[in-house]
């Protein structure tokens, strides 16, 4: 999970930093990536795809409502919490579908509710993949992928109820399987951790008869993905 915390203030980008961490130590959470920005040009120029967003509303140049904005529009499943001490901007914020509005200063239990909240909702939103196949669109349960497959112009997704085709891009599907136990062990290929049947050095061999290739260069490192992930569902 990658979260940015943006406010032209380093003391409140600390403080949010500081209370978020805790949460997830206090609630044994895989600890996120955090990126922080004092400005809203450098939040936008990040390459990043942020889930969690914790944002200021007065900032210089550009606003927390225009970059609320901007980043709807480019990550629409993007959670944007506002943290702001003025108010009166919540129906500008509401446009870009804010989850939460904090005021300053930050109460940490009203904090620790609202992560709570953003949590469930991210799980929720990253648990199924929305694609669209041909005129259709498909909603994918991302438990039920067993790989992940780029075939010239298409990106074609090996499920446990069949297989799909789209023309949306290889890595944007990629950007969207959000669960640790999926693994890039080549640059066509991704798989789901769950449904390997066995591996060497050439080929990772998955549930369905299905199989992947492994470059040379990730096979080591795919073993030790595979072994950690093993070890921790024992």
């Amino acid at each position: 999970m990658d979260i940015f915390i943006c406010d032209d203030n380093t003391l409140i980008c600390n403080e949010i930093n500081s209370l978020v961490s805790e949460f997830f130590r206090t609630n044994n959470m895989t600890m996120p990536v955090f990126h922080t920005f004092t400005d809203g040009k450098s939040l936008l120029s990040s390459n990043v795809r942020p889930d969690i967003v914790f944002l200021d509303i007065q900032m210089p140049e550009l606003s927390g409502i225009d970059v609320g904005n901007i980043l709807h529009n480019k990550y629409p499943d993007a959670i944007i919490i506002v943290i702001t001490s003025f108010m009166d901007y919540l129906d500008d914020a509401m446009r870009f579908n804010v989850f939460r509005y904090i005021s300053k200063p930050i109460d940490k239990d009203r904090l620790f509710r609202n992560m709570q909240d953003a949590v469930t909702a991210y799980n929720n939103r990253s648990s199924t993949l929305y694609v669209k196949c041909g005129s259709d669109y498909k909603l994918i349960n991302q438990h039920d992928i067993i790989m992940v497959e780029a075939s010239l112009k298409q990106t074609i997704i090996y499920t446990t109820n069949g297989n799909f085709r789209t023309y949306q891009s290889f890595s944007e599907i990629k950007e969207k399987l959000a669960h640790n136990y999926f693994y890039q062990c080549h640059r066509s290929f991704v798989i789901n951790l769950n449904y390997v049947v066995s591996h060497n050095s050439h080929n990772i061999y998955l549930n369905s008869n299905l199989s992947a290739d492994v470059a040379a260069r990730k096979y080591s490192d795919f073993k030790e993905h595979y072994a950690a992930y093993v070890n921790s569902h024992v």
